[in-house]
């Protein structure tokens, strides 16, 4: 049997893909249509049916009277996968699904796509993938405007910082609020207002060569933004204040205040008898004893109730609650009491001291945090009365901003009066009118610009998301320092995606762009030490040194 021949009976026994053009070419030179000079050598690759293998039909130009004749190849782009990529583009398209869909760790991903479709593949493998996807996305909002700016060509933006860890280098994001894609993300290593102004050049740039029209900002109260935005932007552009950040600047003082009710009083039920015994597990009920029952009740909900946490900024003031649940105790016990005054003296001894205890305990708690209880209680009317406020979304800007200068100018008489003891509550009115009389109208400038929200909570939602998905995915060891490195590209990634869109963004990447930034990356974030610890790296280092010397 000739070579050819077995050659021939090999790729009748294979599945092979011929990659070819769906029209026949024409010459770029002469017009004239080109004609099959060769095929390539088939090339195997993995699919999720099994392996199998591509190959090109290859064109060139016939015609001898062209100054192309048989000058060069012609062959059709690869939709089936990326030329020396192991893996087809379904495979890859899978891998990227069940990490930003399912939430999958690299581990889950490999036995899934064992157990499923019997292909065996390294995390390494998987890694590069989801690299180059996160990559892909990023290149390819930012070739062109998407679909929905071009139909309103205007853009909400709201600017927020994540920092993935405390003290090291941070992302500074630009958002379209009404799309709620990502437009800009740079990396900075402190943010200081020159970070900021470049950030906001950048921005600018990007949205002028986008004729995209600017409505204006949303942002947190940070210091350098303020001064970027003015600086770049000018004071035509509006910058909306979130109000969800105006909040907490004012109640940094009723935080800490509801803070310290809860968790004091918490450890002061842990010190009642009962309570501490019922959770050893040594404390017995009477037998036949309704009202040890009804004792015993009470203590499962103090006990309940001591395990109730803290909410970083509680907006709500939940001590409140926990205050009014100890309040409810208190009167059931009273009720209890009450009754037990009608039966016999000899009867009961036991729960009448149970109960005796237990009511002394719980009023000692209450007197002691009852001022701090109503000075939350004031703060929250407060907060209630600003809420009606801001929510009147029909009303202008300057009617709405008008009603809060009332109210601050209310308060603030009220302190000056000397009607407010509590130092809380003082705080707390102080950080208002200086907040209100500095830059309270930016708070109702979203009234201003149509369809806009009053926060950038999308925004926090998001960045929120990146973080709970890389802390399922890579655990809280690592996750991070995973999140400090990938989080530029994964505010990028649209985690809904369809298998259509995903597949369509790894085909139309620029691959050469790709491994050029995952390059780069890796000698950011290539460990330091490495270059001592390495021999080899270790004696170049010698001889550079050396080196210098001798020019000195």
């Amino acid at each position: 049997m000739s070579l050819a021949v077995a050659k021939s009976n090999l790729e009748m026994s294979l599945r092979i893909e011929v990659i070819d053009f769906k029209k026949r070419p024409t010459c770029p030179s002469c017009k004239n249509p080109m004609t099959i000079c060769s095929h390539s050598t088939p090339s195997k690759v993995i699919g999720l049916g099994g392996s199998y293998y591509t190959k090109y039909r290859e064109y060139s130009c016939s015609n001898h009277r062209c100054p192309k004749f048989n000058s060069g190849k012609y062959r059709a782009s690869n939709s089936w996968r990326i030329d020396r990529h192991k893996y087809d583009l379904k495979v890859e398209s899978k891998i990227t699904r069940l990490r930003f869909k399912e939430k999958k760790t690299y581990l889950e991903i490999k036995e899934t796509l064992q157990n499923l479709y019997n292909i065996k593949i390294s995390q390494r493998t998987i890694g590069n993938i989801i690299s180059r996807y996160e990559i892909a996305c990023k290149l390819d909002q930012e070739r062109e405007n998407s679909s929905k700016r071009k139909k309103t060509n205007e853009i909400f933006v709201s600017i927020d910082t994540m920092s993935p860890i405390k003290g090291e280098e941070k992302h500074i994001v630009a958002m379209d609020n009404y799309t709620n894609r990502t437009l800009l993300v740079e990396t900075v290593k402190s943010e200081n207002t020159e970070n900021h102004i470049e950030f906001q050049r950048k921005l600018k740039k990007r949205i002028s060569r986008n004729n995209t029209k600017l409505l204006g900002f949303m942002s947190d109260d940070h210091i350098a933004q303020r001064k970027a935005i003015k600086f770049v932007w000018g004071d035509k552009v509006k910058h909306c204040r979130c109000l969800f950040h105006f909040e907490k600047r004012i109640m940094l003082e009723p935080f800490k205040l509801n803070r310290k009710l809860k968790t004091k009083a918490k450890a002061q039920i842990r010190k009642i008898h009962y309570v501490y015994y019922f959770r050893q597990d040594k404390l017995t009920k009477i037998k036949d004893s309704p009202i040890s029952d009804y004792l015993f009740e009470i203590i499962k909900d103090l006990v309940l109730l001591q395990t109730w946490k803290n909410k970083r900024n509680d907006t709500k003031l939940e001590s409140i609650d926990f205050y009014e649940r100890l309040i409810d105790i208190k009167d059931l016990l009273i009720e209890l009491k009450e009754f037990t005054l009608t039966t016999p003296e000899s009867s009961y001894k036991k729960e009448k001291r149970m109960l005796h205890i237990l009511l002394r305990d719980i009023n000692q708690i209450l007197n002691d945090y009852h001022d701090d209880f109503k000075t939350l209680q004031r703060i929250k009317s407060y907060q209630n009365d600003l809420r009606l406020i801001f929510e009147a979304h029909t009303e202008s800007s300057q009617e709405g901003f008008k009603k809060l200068l009332n109210y601050t100018e209310m308060l603030e008489e009220k302190l000056k009066s000397g009607k407010i003891s509590s130092k809380e509550e003082q705080k707390y009115i102080e950080a208002l009118y200086t907040f209100v009389y500095d830059r309270g109208k930016s708070l109702f400038h979203y009234r201003d610009i149509k369809n806009a929200s009053n926060t950038n909570n999308a925004q926090e939602t998001k960045f929120k998301s990146i973080k709970h998905n890389i802390k399922r995915t890579q655990g809280s060891t690592v996750g991070g320092r995973y999140l400090q490195r990938h989080a530029k590209y994964q505010l990028y990634v649209d985690p809904n995606a369809t298998r259509d869109k995903i597949y369509q963004i790894l085909l139309n990447a620029d691959y050469k762009a790709i491994n050029e930034i995952m390059k780069e990356d890796r000698k950011k974030y290539k460990r330091k030490l490495s270059k001592i610890k390495n021999e080899k790296q270790w004696s170049e280092r010698i001889a550079h040194l050396k080196d210098k010397i001798r020019k000195i």
